[in-house]
């Protein structure tokens, strides 16, 4: 699922750009929240002929055999490539909300998206944080194997 299947997000100014302090985390957010980012499903959109957004798919789970398409959703919520940052955005984010860990995959992503305060600190970083990987697995993948 991702952003334009949600009316989350106002045209006012939102909140988070004076509460994330740190300008590439700030950006990193604004990025995703504004489809301005490097997931498949925007960067492949513009491509000719266009790609089926059900062929947008996450390069990293490809190569373990999922066929995921890499939405926004995707990335924060659902990318087995970054459950290591996702525990600990989960685990932060639930010692601000209790229930957190009880909504559904649907609810967690609006919530996050919608946060204000700490929680959008919280999914700023994690957005720098996955952004650095998703480039670093990339560059890895690029690579000749020896």
């Amino acid at each position: 699922m991702c952003i334009q299947d949600h009316e989350v997000i106002s045209a006012l100014p939102q909140n988070y750009l004076n509460e994330v302090s740190i300008k590439e985390h700030r950006q990193a957010l604004t990025r995703l929240r504004t489809s301005s980012h490097h997931l498949a499903i925007e960067r492949q959109r513009y491509t000719r002929p266009p790609i089926k957004r059900e062929n947008r798919l996450c390069t990293q789970c490809l190569q373990k055999g999922v066929r995921s398409i890499e939405d926004e959703q995707h990335f924060i919520i659902e990318c087995p490539s970054y459950t290591h940052l996702r525990l600990t955005l989960f685990e932060q984010t639930t010692s601000f909300c209790k229930q957190f860990t009880k909504l559904t995959d649907d609810r967690k992503f609006v919530y996050l998206l919608t946060a204000e305060g700490p929680i959008a600190k919280l999914l700023a970083t994690y957005c720098y944080e996955a952004n650095a990987v998703k480039i670093d697995n990339a560059q890895t993948a690029s690579e000749p194997k020896q």
